[in-house]
């Protein structure tokens, strides 16, 4: 098996940067910050530990922090999580207790199934495995909602079938919003979304961190790979992939790139670049057809993210809300600004609309 790596860049790691934005020796991730890596089974396989990776975690994983001085937490267990959501809510604290009783014996099972999701193509059958292990858990927390009944809502209404808690709810729709596991306020899939963001985060799926910087992930990967044997041509993107009969048959790089107009024949093709461009403009509308281009055409952007901000401190935050759980401390990653499920809601429809929210 040969394999050939294009990076369009002088340097391979795309959306997983590590940056002096200002400060010299003052490090800002980017874009990737926190990394859910154990959501990829070629993970266990890669050994990146020899290739100077290092992954680093802090019990609690991430919270959400609220004006009156109080906070919500997912910690690394079960039981961490639950003592947070009690405080808020002793439904919302028991729908985490019950998540430790029914999946953690099921952990193999629950994670072999969420490898298949993640990184294969869609197939029914991993769907109704899903529906058989959260169908009995979802069936005591909402017991008067069977699950093809919540798959049908969007994620703003399955979080209040789901929670009692504002801010339970918050934290819940948040975290789907920020992660991008299905648009929110999206039927089906922002219920998806919420349902698999609240049950498999924190415990499940621990969040972690790489040491010196996310861009230290890319390298381990980039060594890995030419240590396997691969080769990689940076500075060259592609242009074109190419297709013949209805198949894709190889690539052709970019007539600016470090080896110009240079076609290549492959078995495989595999594309790490978005969706419109690899589909619009390296594939083309006339090889999807009229439906499948509109649908892509379709696709937005904007609703997640207006824009970003990087700060350099002096120290570490020290937030109010630690009288209250010290645990946001100890957190490395969270939110705030949103105090509820339905100002998030408030905040989406207006990124998509084009408006920024000015709501104080």
């Amino acid at each position: 098996l040969k394999v050939l790596l294009l990076e369009g860049r002088g340097e391979c790691g795309s959306h997983c940067d590590t940056l002096e934005l200002g400060e010299p020796g003052f490090l800002h991730n980017t874009h990737a910050t926190m990394m859910a890596s154990a959501m990829n089974p070629a993970m266990g396989d890669l050994e990146l530990e020899k290739y100077g990776v290092e992954f680093v975690q802090a019990d609690i994983i991430l919270s959400h922090i609220f004006k009156d001085g109080t906070n919500i937490i997912y910690g690394n267990e079960f039981e961490i999580t639950a003592k947070s959501w009690e405080k808020h809510s002793e439904r919302d604290g028991r729908y985490m207790r019950l998540m430790d009783e029914m999946f953690t014996p099921r952990m193999k099972e629950l994670t072999d199934l969420l490898h298949d999701a993640q990184c294969d193509k869609p197939n029914p059958a991993t769907m109704k495995k899903f529906g058989m292990i959260l169908g009995p858990f979802f069936g005591q927390i909402a017991p008067d909602h069977p699950l093809p009944e919540l798959m049908q809502l969007n994620g703003f209404e399955v979080a209040d079938i789901l929670f009692d808690s504002d801010k339970t709810k918050a934290l819940t729709t948040t975290l789907n919003f920020a992660g991008g596991n299905g648009g929110t306020r999206y039927k089906g899939m922002g219920a998806m979304g919420v349902m698999l963001a609240s049950a498999i985060s924190g415990a499940v799926f621990p969040f972690h961190y790489v040491r010196g910087g996310s861009h230290n992930l890319t390298h381990g990967l980039l060594r890995c790979a030419v240590g396997h044997g691969v080769t990689c041509w940076q500075a060259c993107p592609v242009d074109k992939i190419l297709v013949k009969d209805g198949e894709v048959v190889g690539v052709k790089t970019h007539p600016l790139a470090a080896i110009p107009d240079q076609e290549i024949t492959a078995k495989a093709v595999v594309s790490n670049v978005s969706l419109k461009p690899t589909f619009l403009d390296m594939i083309g509308p006339e090889a999807l057809g009229e439906d499948m281009t509109k649908l892509i055409k379709s696709f937005r952007y904007d609703e997640n993210c207006v824009c970003s901000m990087n700060l350099e401190l002096d120290g570490d935050p020290e937030f109010l809300s630690a009288d209250y759980d010290d645990g946001v401390q100890r957190c490395p990653n969270g939110f705030f600004g949103v105090e509820s499920a339905t100002e998030l809601s408030a905040h989406i429809e207006s990124n998509a609309k084009k408006v920024i929210y000015d709501k104080p």
